[in-house]
């Protein structure tokens, strides 16, 4: 005898055994995304901070007409390296107070060693600040995590 086909439409009643199965399963799954997808909002939570920051420096170097230049490879490095080390104060003090316990400073530390390391060895990625390309995306940024893509990104070393 030939198998009967499912009944798409079905209406399952709620405490049955199979909606009870469904459930569990959807419950695994997204227990399962959940660390997945806030490590990425986090990386790009982080990127989009990075982006910040280096079109708040850009902004210091507008000219008196409104324009912005592209930097010097020296000035750009020097940002990036002054970005790099912007925990370094936090670290070397080590008060736990409420602003920073514990976990943070573990995890500023992690992140200091991590992209002195990455910048160290010229792997460390962030805005062109020296072509008039990637100053002129950094200042057309909307500051959205969504549009980060659209920047021109490059490896710094120093």
């Amino acid at each position: 005898m030939p198998k009967r086909e499912a009944n798409p439409n079905k209406i399952l009643h709620p405490k049955s055994r199979k909606v009870a199965k469904i459930k569990r399963l959807e419950q695994r799954i997204t227990k399962v995304n959940a660390p997945i997808l806030k490590r990425q909002r986090n990386a790009s939570d982080a990127k989009v901070f990075m982006c910040k920051y280096f079109k708040m420096q850009l902004e210091t170097f507008r000219t008196e007409d409104g324009k912005v230049n592209p930097l010097p490879e020296a000035e750009a490095v020097k940002i990036v390296s002054t970005f790099v080390h912007r925990n370094d104060g936090i670290i070397a003090s080590k008060t736990t107070d409420k602003a920073h316990s514990k976990w943070d400073l573990v995890a500023f530390e992690h992140n200091a060693q991590k992209e002195k390391s990455e910048l160290a060895s010229g792997f460390f990625e962030a805005p062109d600040l020296t072509s008039k390309k990637g100053v002129r995306a950094l200042l057309e940024w909307d500051e959205m995590g969504h549009s980060t893509p659209a920047l021109v990104m490059r490896k710094y070393k120093g």
